[in-house]
């Protein structure tokens, strides 16, 4: 073999050797990224009691922290959002789906450090877009209690195969109709 050949081949193992041994020392050290609520800013939370309407428009905002010294790419965020239903009485929590947010929209997420996205919930629950028995319930506890809860679950998608759970329940104060 010629000597110019041994040498790059040398220097092509030794390269090879190196970028394995960063791999696994980054492998061994990597820790997922975790995915948390972290604010909900109400731009309207209209209720108009007849007939029952709840016009909801607001941002939920996610915390994304990476611990790891090397950053990574959010792909995905999909969230089921939900009526929660706390019936105190007989002591039982049902959940009615009510709509979905979707970020299809990729983000970067920095080394070791936090970062925020925010997404847009907006929706008109009303006995068009909403199930009537879902609806009366929302109505009774925005008759009552003033507010309703939702409740978002679903997951962040990191690198395309890494999932990561969210759920919170937020509690969206309404206005009872007093802004048209």
């Amino acid at each position: 073999m010629k000597r110019g050949l041994k040498i790059f081949l040398i220097l092509l193992a030794f390269v090879v050797f190196a970028l394995g041994i960063a791999i696994a020392i980054a492998v061994a050290y990597y820790k997922q990224p975790t995915v948390e609520f972290s604010s909900t800013s109400i731009r309207q939370a209209l209720y108009t009691p007849t007939p029952p309407r709840i016009n909801l428009d607001a941002d939920i905002t996610v915390k994304v922290k990476n611990t790891n010294i090397i950053g990574a790419t959010v792909d995905k965020v999909l969230l089921d959002v939900f009526y929660r239903k706390n019936d105190t009485s007989a002591n039982t929590i049902t959940d009615f789906r009510v709509g979905k947010v979707e970020k299809n929209e990729k983000f970067t997420v920095g080394p070791q450090g936090d970062t925020f996205l925010t997404f847009t919930f907006a929706k008109v629950f009303d006995n068009t877009t909403t199930e009537a028995e879902t609806m009366d319930f929302m109505k009774t506890d925005a008759d009552t209690n003033n507010l309703i809860n939702l409740y978002f679950k679903g997951n962040a998608t990191i690198f395309y195969s890494f999932i990561i759970p969210l759920d919170t329940q937020i509690p969206i104060s309404l206005n009872n109709g007093t802004k048209r």
